[in-house]
């Protein structure tokens, strides 16, 4: 699972070592597992100041930008959790409002829905 608050150059070295026939690096988006398929390092930003893992864009090409603990990484490509095909990101993000990561407080309200239906 990646860390966002860990370096860019570290989460970038694990999206890009993991894939067939390991999984990929994930992260989620509430209690969705999305696997990052390419991703890169967006060197020339300038001084970053945002969350660890919230999206800082979604840009007009289709992909997003993830704030981590240095730089931000540009996700370029990705695939929800048991499915065949990789999609752009803005098919799942929307909104500079979200956030990658998991999310304790969610996952625990989904665990207490299912047990109580």
């Amino acid at each position: 699972m990646i860390e966002w608050r860990d370096k860019s150059k570290n989460i970038y070295n694990l999206i890009r070592s993991l894939g067939p026939p390991y999984p990929y690096a994930y992260t989620y988006t509430g209690i969705k597992k999305i696997e990052i398929i390419e991703a890169e390092i967006i060197n020339n930003f300038g001084k970053l100041i945002a969350v660890p893992g919230h999206i800082i864009s979604v840009m007009d090409n289709g992909c997003i930008l993830v704030a981590t603990k240095d730089k931000p990484i540009l996700i370029k490509e990705v695939k929800i959790y048991g499915q065949k095909h990789s999609i752009k990101p803005d098919k799942i993000f929307k909104s500079i409002r979200e956030r990658l990561g998991l999310n304790i407080e969610i996952l625990l309200k989904s665990i207490t829905n299912d047990r109580i239906n």
